[in-house]
């Protein structure tokens, strides 16, 4: 993940996927990613991150978009959108 994620900070492209990158590796690398990745936003890039770590999604994100079985269920405000995620999974502890 780490020969990854470092291949990708240095491509010259204006937009860059990600897909769970803080999953893996300690806290000194995941701070590093951070940093990376916030540059990149000052620089004008455009970053997709997809992930379920909600404090990171607040940290990084301005908007957001929430897929609920491959439907757009909340696209939007990042704090609204994770609020209906939150009411999401509430609604599905109901049913179980």
């Amino acid at each position: 993940m780490r020969l990854a994620f470092s291949t990708a900070i240095h491509a010259e492209t204006n937009i860059m996927l990600t897909d769970e990158v803080f999953a893996v590796g300690d806290e000194a690398f995941q701070k590093k990613c951070m940093v990376k990745m916030a540059e990149m936003q000052k620089q004008g890039k455009t970053i997709i991150l997809v992930s379920h770590n909600l404090g990171m999604i607040k940290d990084l994100c301005q908007r957001a978009m929430l897929l609920n079985n491959g439907e757009i269920a909340s696209i939007g405000d990042t704090d609204k959108v994770v609020d209906d995620y939150l009411a999401m999974l509430e609604g599905d502890s109901g049913d179980a």
